[in-house]
Parts: C-alpha cells; sequence; structure tokens
C-alpha cells in the first residue's frame, strides 16, 4: 500500500492492517514508508505530569483536526476523506543505556500517523482553534512531521507494559538469528486504552528498526 496516494478510508484502513496489526504468535519482517505524523517529544516518566500533558496535546490535535475536517471547521483540502483515528505511538530511549529504576531520565517521542493530505496550513488551523479552546494546553509542542523507519521487525505483545521484557528478547533472538542489528528505539504501538483495558489483556505492538549486519 503506497501511503502517498492514499484515497478514501478503505485505503487507509488496508494501510493500517498492513502495519499496525501483527500478531503475538510470530515476528514479522516490514519495510515502514516515509509517513507523517503528529510529533511530540519529551523526558520523564509515563506517570509524570509533563508526559500527561503531551498526550493531552498530541490527542487534542490529532482529535480537533480528523473532527474540524469531517464538520467543516476547518477547510477540506484536495483529495480529503474521512479516516479512522490511527493508535498512538510511543519511542523510547535513555542516554547511557536503559535503566529501568530511572523513569525520570527516559526520553520518548510520542506520535499519531496523518493522512498524506494533511498540511502544514491545516496543521496550523487545527493549533489556533485547539488553543483558543484550551489555552492552558501546550499545543505549541506538538509538531507535524515526516518518519520513515524503514526496515523493521515488529510483533504484538499481549499483558502489562512492564512485562514486555519476554516480548522484546523474542525480537532481539530473531533479528540475531536473522543477520541484523537493532538501529532505532524501542518502539510502542498501544493498541488498547490502559483506562478501559484491564492489563493483562492490554495490546501492543512492539518494533524495532533494523539494519543488516556487516
Amino acid at each position: 500500500m503506497n501511503y502517498s496516494q492514499l484515497k478514501s478510508g478503505s485505503d487507509w484502513l488496508a494501510l493500517m492492517k498492513s502495519f499496525y496489526f501483527p500478531t503475538a504468535d510470530k515476528i514479522e519482517e516490514l519495510k515502514i514508508p516515509k509517513m507523517q505524523f503528529l510529533s511530540v517529544s519529551g523526558k520523564g516518566a509515563p506517570t509524570s505530569e509533563v508526559f500527561h500533558k503531551a498526550i493531552q496535546s498530541l490527542y487534542g490535535l490529532a482529535f480537533g483536526l480528523k473532527m474540524g475536517l469531517k464538520f467543516g471547521k476547518i477547510d477540506k483540502p484536495t483529495g480529503y476523506f474521512d479516516y479512522k483515528m490511527p493508535a498512538l505511538e510511543g519511542l523510547w530511549w535513555q542516554s547511557g543505556g536503559w535503566d529501568m529504576a530511572s523513569p525520570e531520565k527516559w526520553q520518548w517521542r510520542l506520535l499519531i500517523m496523518q493522512p498524506p493530505f494533511v498540511t502544514e496550513q491545516l496543521f496550523d488551523e487545527a493549533k489556533t482553534q485547539a488553543k483558543q479552546k484550551h489555552p492552558e494546553i501546550p499545543y505549541d509542542k506538538v509538531r507535524l512531521e515526516d518518519f520513515e523507519e524503514g526496515s523493521s521487525i515488529q510483533t504484538l505483545h499481549v499483558g502489562p507494559y512492564d512485562k514486555e521484557q519476554a516480548t522484546i528478547e523474542r525480537l532481539m533472538d530473531y533479528a540475531k538469528a536473522a543477520g541484523y542489528k537493532i538501529a532505532g528505539h524501542h518502539h510502542e504501538i498501544y493498541m488498547g486504552d490502559p483506562r478501559r483495558t484491564k492489563p493483562e489483556r492490554l495490546k501492543t505492538v512492539l518494533r524495532y528498526h533494523i539494519t543488516e549486519k556487516r
């Protein structure tokens, strides 16, 4: 599925199905093309106020853009189609190596994919409207950015976030056996809402960018 040539909501769903719905029983290899995302970066634990505000601003703009276009509060661009809201994604890393005991040092980049017809002008209009409604939310920290993950491996983790290690080790073992090097940050795609789903039933796609070993 060619991201730049998406023409309908059904094309959009097909794209998401091809990139965002692995099963838990196998490791997938795939190549993620350049796509655009709403993005906000920061540092701190997932329980911190700065992380909470980042989530709030990202979702606020994503929903404001989608609904503004759908109901005419933002002018529809050429190529517009209504689309399902994508999942929240998070890239995670830490300078000097990952330390589970120091979440205040964790760095992250949160993402929500956007359709190819979303422009900087539309994004700015959605931001202006959002700031008028909720000036206390830090919408200015959100960016519209391209991101090309390229060659990757992924699988589905079912269970609590703090029990991901066994699934991560499966991905690492697969990469090693196949002659790949893990070259990207730890990437999580949140297919479930932790506020409404029991921890043991949460579904999270775990993905890593890879390169071939030399």
